[in-house]
């Protein structure tokens, strides 16, 4: 846990932990035939850690739903489903508009509502018992863990240097 007593992600069994924002935002870039890798300049969201732990969340989650109960009628499964899309939507979004930080922070903000709503959709899930506790626990220590990558970036595009405001179009 971490000193607030608050279980971190690799305590919680995730598969993934991430670190403080660096993490999120690192980048490598494969060198040619050799396979070394070194870091480069992030050209497209796609490269960012948080994109594509977010898309791997979004399989896990549409795959989960499939298991919903047909009487279920969507009112569970389509809303998780739906929000683990936008999660996605949220990081392009706010890559594209990041000439303005205020905008790629606001985008990412919006990201960390919508992981706090899967993880809502995700315990009544549970309650209603279209998730064992296993996958639950799974599911929402990923969750948890994007949420914190959600925020680390977040913190970067905030705080952090420049290096996120492009200059202006020309």
């Amino acid at each position: 846990g971490d000193a607030a007593g608050a279980p971190t992600a690799a305590a919680s069994g995730a598969r993934f932990a991430f670190g403080k924002g660096a993490a999120w935002i690192s980048r490598f870039r494969s060198s040619g035939a050799s396979g070394s890798r070194s870091r480069g300049a992030i050209r497209s969201c796609r490269e960012l850690r948080v994109y594509r732990e977010a898309c791997d969340l979004a399989v896990e989650l549409f795959r989960a739903a499939q298991g919903f109960p047909r009487e279920e009628g969507g009112a569970l499964a389509g809303p998780l489903r739906s929000a683990a899309r936008e999660v996605t939507a949220r990081i392009i979004d706010g890559w594209a508009s990041r000439r303005d930080r205020a905008a790629f922070a606001w985008h990412l903000a919006e990201g960390i509502v919508l992981v706090r709503k899967i993880e809502a959709w995700l315990a009544l899930a549970a309650r209603c018992g279209y998730l064992d506790a296993a996958a639950h626990g799974s599911l929402r220590a990923r969750s948890s863990a994007l949420g914190q990558g959600l925020r680390a970036l977040r913190e970067s595009v905030v705080r952090g240097p420049q290096r996120w405001a492009l200059p202006a179009a020309g």
